[in-house]
């Protein structure tokens, strides 16, 4: 276990940027139809960094392949299943004009209390029908 806290740089504004989370909930209903329901944006703080493959391009140029990293102490989610009739999609952040989809969370709490790492990829830009 790392004994190293890293919060006073983390949450230094020389390294921190900010970025917006959206939340989706989703709930079936009596009748078992579901429901989404959408809160945010929230405004949120964090180190956000550019993934490695974040130039790459698909072979047939729909979509640029895009990851970012972020630590933070916002308790982002990559999906949640609360009960049988209620769970909570990955959240979206939006970050420079962009948006991703969280898709991985790691427990980053060993270099300083309420840290986490996520991993997050760009939703297609122009996703096909």
């Amino acid at each position: 276990m790392p004994t190293l806290d890293v919060s006073d740089v983390l949450a230094s504004p020389e390294f921190q940027d900010t970025f917006t989370v959206t939340q989706t909930a989703f709930v079936i209903g009596a009748g078992g139809t579901g429901a989404s329901t959408i809160t945010g944006p929230f405004p949120a703080f964090g180190v956000v960094i550019p993934g490695k493959s974040s130039l790459a391009r698909n072979a047939d140029g729909e979509r640029i392949v895009a990851y970012i990293d972020i630590y933070t102490t916002y308790p982002l989610t990559n999906g949640l299943k609360t009960d049988d009739v209620s769970s909570r999609e990955a959240d979206i952040v939006t970050w420079h004009g962009r948006q991703f989809t969280v898709m991985a969370i790691d427990d980053f709490t060993g270099f300083g209390a309420g840290w986490l790492h996520a991993s997050a990829d760009l939703i297609p830009l122009n996703p096909k029908s």
